[in-house]
């Protein structure tokens, strides 16, 4: 465990070995999907090569390096969720690089809808959305500009991102 501390190559390969084949199962068991276990595990050993020297020894470190596959695959839920699905219909009218005229009249319906549903919610949500999403502003300036904290907006457009998800399940359902 020292060498590996240290950053030696081959202490790190040994310690990578004895312990691959349970960190892949148990991102398996997380992700449910090879392929995205295998992204969680890769990503995984990078965290654990970066921060070995942090390891204090006071656990074994297969648990210290299971709780780190467990995060990760943790953060991969989180970054999934965050994304709003759109339906069949709504994805065939997304602009292409060289978007026709029909298709963009299709992409501003489409946006007119996501702010008309955003406009059912709280006063600002839709203004948010069009700074944050469209504009590409950053959430420090819009706190900043809002006079509101960052926590604050980070909630706020948490919230829309859902009432979005809802009011799509909803349009599926019908």
């Amino acid at each position: 465990m020292s060498r590996a501390r240290r950053g030696e190559r081959e202490a790190l390969t040994q310690l990578f070995e004895a312990h691959y084949t349970d960190m892949r199962n148990l991102a398996l068991r997380y992700m449910k999907d090879p392929e995205r276990a295998e992204d969680v595990l890769q990503e995984s050993c990078v965290k654990v090569m970066i921060h070995i020297g942090q390891f204090r020894g006071e656990s074994a470190f297969a648990g210290w390096m299971a709780r780190i596959v467990v995060n990760t695959a943790n953060m991969h839920f989180r970054y999934q969720n965050r994304f709003v699905p759109l339906n069949m219909e709504a994805a065939r009218e997304w602009p292409s690089d060289n978007p026709d005229p029909e298709r963009m009249t299709g992409s501003r319906q489409l946006l007119g809808q996501t702010i008309d549903r955003l406009r059912g919610g709280r006063d600002g949500d839709a203004n948010l959305f069009l700074r944050r999403f469209i504009g590409g502003q950053s959430l420090r300036l819009i706190s900043q500009d809002l006079g509101i904290s960052e926590p604050s907006l980070k909630t706020r457009m948490h919230r829309a991102r859902i009432r979005l998800k809802r009011s799509n399940r909803s349009d599926a359902a019908v």
